[in-house]
């Protein structure tokens, strides 16, 4: 056995003692007791026993005991036996079994050291290639693992284009990032990291392109958008105008000063009780900044702000200079091109302060300011170059809409917008000037086409129209009461020039208050301004058209409607003094004078002397007509009893003028014609009396005389105008005085101051030195002297005549 097991090192043999030797033999005997099969089911038993045995050289010993044990089995079996033979054939089976099995065990291990040997030698080889497996699994492990890191690259690589591809680049940054900080730097002995990185700038460079791609997109949209977020910050303002003209309309505010107060001044800011939603933040039109906020942060991470800075600022220049440089729409000049042009600044100075407000210190305050001061000035000078060719006041006024919102909706967001309100100032004067020269043309216009006769109105519903514009007087013939009483269709005491020009009138002051509104608080003149414009306007154009058509080819009738529309135009200037009082909007306590009323007053005194003259002139005819026979001897009882015949017609004409023609005239300025006549009457008359011809008066010629005055006196003393009667005083009394008994009354103090005081002695002391030169030429022909009536009347004429040269010297 132990040449099969082979040679062991004696240092490496174990040692076996009795009793273990014995241990392993009742082992042995155990395993037979359990009936198992030494040679099928018990050799991985037992071969460990044998190789045990074998590898300690025991085996003689073993030998040796397993015969003891055989013997004491043996003898147990016999001891048995005695007892029980049963049990000892079946003992002797068992333990020839056993005996079976110990030569099978030994030929069974002879067998496995047999076999032992022969694998040996493979084992070893399989160590061999073990190990050399092992090297090159660990090889691949290790080119797996570099593999898997380039892998883990090519993904983040991939990943970075996908994040580039969705538009997320600031986190394709990141990962850029990661690869360069942590999935590169174990891979740097690598010719594919060196790659990598050198692939890493032109992807960070595509980055910045795409996003400057996107920002330059978004540029795009703003400069298109800008339009519509303008005409939404119009909006915006004009509700908020609404707003506080109904806060102010309250009359609980208690803030005597609100009404002055204007939008995105300190009293509305400080009574505002809603927060506006930013135009730009509305559901609706909500503008996406995230482009630009995204461009920011990504530039901001390639450490290159300054650049999109810059590049953000000449971008934003350019749009805004291509803004004031497509506005060939106001040449020439419309409303829908200035909306259009001021539509789209608001719109993209709106997202230049949104912008500004949300970007922190992007975008520099002085940066929009500079642009806006470039904006404004040459928007400033579009507006007021095209609006020089405009002469239309309405378009003046609608432009000042527009450019009022423009200014309300930058102001509200901080913008300096002093030079619009220049602009404001200095078109509210052409304004102002184009509304006055149009109101001149059109009253011009309408007393042009005036034929100067009574309007008239059918109904009631007329007259309540023509009331609602015109100015009346409240109280006496021509108030509305009055002249409703008379019933339709109803002649009005005025031509259609004073409706219309009321009309115009009012229509002035209310264009002038529209272009007003919101743009008072920034001219403190704006009150006096319209007090001024149209006192000058009724004074200067008003007036002089007026006094330009009363002429004398204009019949009485027409002059007389002159004369009444300078009435009611008195009374419009009256009126308008309290209209313009009540609208002020600064100073209301302050009282409103026009220098006008006095300019018409001198017109219409004009009118009226121009109305004498034309009577006179006609006048005139009638006095052409007077024949007296100055030397006439003696009266007859007919020429006793009438006038001349050209003084009954004078008194006719006069008659039907004051009581038809000049009938619609005020009582007092009739009374003033009337007035004038009659000094014009008296002046002929008196002109017939003491002019060169006749050089003598006869006693019975001056009774012919002093019969038409008397005449002409009872006539006028039969009228209702004060004063009429002085008119004639001086006739009068010069009559008066020469056929009395006693002209030398005139000489008494007292009686001359009575009965005489408006005789002037130039005239009396012609009448007595023609009366005398009749006398005197009578006594010559009589050569005798004159009878006593007559010589009386001469000593009198003589001492009243010598009495007058007296006081000369």
């Amino acid at each position: 056995m132990s040449t099969l097991l082979g040679p062991r090192k004696a240092s490496r043999r174990p040692r076996y003692d009795d009793a273990q030797i014995e241990a392993q033999l009742e082992s042995l005997y155990l395993l037979s007791d359990l009936g198992l099969s030494l040679k099928h089911d018990s050799t991985e038993q037992i071969a460990p026993i044998l190789r045990n045995i074998q590898a300690s050289g025991q085996q003689d010993a073993f030998a040796r005991h397993l015969d003891d044990f055989v013997r004491s089995k043996e003898a147990e079996i016999e001891s048995v036996c005695k007892d029980n033979y049963q049990d000892f054939v079946s003992s002797t089976e068992k333990l020839l079994k056993i005996r079976q099995g110990t030569v099978n065990l030994k030929h069974r291990i002879v067998e496995l050291d047999e076999d032992i040997q022969s694998k040996g030698g493979d084992l070893a080889a399989r160590k061999r290639d073990l190990l050399e497996s092992r090297r090159v699994g660990a090889n691949i492990d290790e080119a797996i693992e570099t593999l898997q890191a380039c892998l883990r690259v090519f993904d983040l690589f991939s990943k970075v284009s996908e994040l580039i591809a969705n538009r997320r680049y600031f986190a394709a940054l990141r990962a850029i990032e990661d690869l360069e900080s942590v999935h590169l730097k174990p891979l740097m002995h690598l010719p594919f990291a060196a790659h990598m990185l050198s692939i890493l700038p032109t992807t960070r460079q595509a980055i910045r392109e795409a996003v400057t791609k996107e920002i330059k997109a978004w540029l795009f949209e703003a400069r298109e958008r800008s339009q519509h977020v303008g005409k939404l910050a119009f909006a915006a303002v004009e509700q908020r105008n609404k707003r506080w003209k109904a806060k102010k309309l309250k009359e609980d505010t208690g803030i005597a000063l609100l009404p002055l107060a204007r939008l995105n001044g300190p009293v509305e800011l400080g009574l505002k009780e809603r927060h506006d939603k930013d135009i730009l933040e509305q559901g609706d039109t909500e503008f996406d900044f995230r482009p630009l906020y995204q461009s920011i942060h990504i530039y901001d991470t390639l450490d290159a702000r300054e650049e999109l800075q810059y590049s953000y600022q000449e971008d934003r220049r350019a749009q805004a200079n291509l803004i004031l440089s497509q506005c060939n729409f106001l040449t020439p000049f419309t409303l829908e091109g200035l909306t259009t042009l001021l539509e789209n600044i608001v719109g993209f100075f709106t997202i230049e302060h949104y912008v500004l407000k949300s970007t922190g210190t992007f975008r520099l305050e002085q940066d929009v300011d500079e642009l806006w001061e470039m904006v404004s000035q040459r928007t400033v000078t579009l507006i007021t170059d095209a609006l020089a060719k405009c002469s239309q006041p309405e378009m003046h006024l609608d432009s000042k809409q527009v450019i009022l919102g423009f200014v309300q909706s930058l102001e509200g967001y901080g913008y300096n917008v002093e030079p619009l309100l220049a602009l404001l100032s200095s078109l509210f004067d052409n304004y102002v000037t184009l509304l006055t020269q149009k109101l001149g043309r059109d009253f011009e216009n309408m007393i042009a086409e005036d034929n100067f006769q009574s309007m008239v109105v059918e109904t009631s519903e007329q007259l309540d129209k023509v009331a609602s514009v015109c100015w009346l007087p409240l109280q006496g013939e021509w108030s509305e009461a009055v002249l409703r009483s008379h019933g339709f269709p109803l002649g009005l005491p005025f031509s259609p020039t004073y409706p219309l020009a009321c009309i115009d009138i009012r229509n002035y002051i209310d264009q002038y208050y529209q272009f007003v509104d919101g743009f008072a608080q920034h001219r403190r003149d704006v009150d006096d301004r319209l007090r001024m414009a149209l006192d000058t306007f009724i004074r200067d154009r008003l007036n002089p058209t007026i006094a330009k058509y009363a002429n004398p080819s204009l019949n009485l009738s027409q002059l007389s409607q002159i004369v009444v529309n300078l009435c009611f135009f008195q009374i419009a200037c009256s009126e308008i003094e309290k209209l313009l009082g009540s609208l002020r909007l600064l100073t209301k306590t302050a009282i409103v004078h026009l220098t006008a009323p006095e300019a018409v007053a001198k017109t219409l005194d004009t009118t009226r002397l121009q109305t004498v003259r034309s009577v006179t002139g006609k006048l005139d005819s009638f006095f052409l007509d007077a024949r007296y026979d100055w030397t006439l001897e003696q009266l007859t009882p007919r020429l006793q009893m009438r006038p001349s015949n050209y003084l009954l017609e004078l008194v006719d004409y006069l008659t039907l003028v004051m009581d038809s023609m000049l009938i619609q005239m005020p009582i007092e300025v009739r009374n003033d014609v009337y007035l004038g006549v009659l000094a014009h009457c008296a002046d002929e008359l008196m002109n017939l009396l003491i002019d060169e011809e006749p050089r003598r008066i006869s006693e019975a010629g001056f009774a012919t005389f002093a019969n038409d005055i008397k005449h002409l006196v009872q006539h006028v003393s039969s009228s209702d105008c004060d004063g009429a009667e002085e008119e004639l005083s001086e006739l009068s009394q010069i009559v008066s005085l020469v056929q009395s008994n006693s002209p030398q009354d005139y000489l008494d103090p007292d009686l001359h101051e009575m009965a005489f005081a408006s005789i002037t002695p130039s005239h009396l002391n012609t009448v007595l030195v023609k009366l005398l030169t009749h006398l005197n030429s009578l006594s010559g022909a009589l050569n005798s002297n004159l009878p006593p009536q007559l010589a009386k009347r001469k000593r009198n004429y003589e001492e009243l005549l010598k009495a007058l040269s007296a006081s000369k010297q």
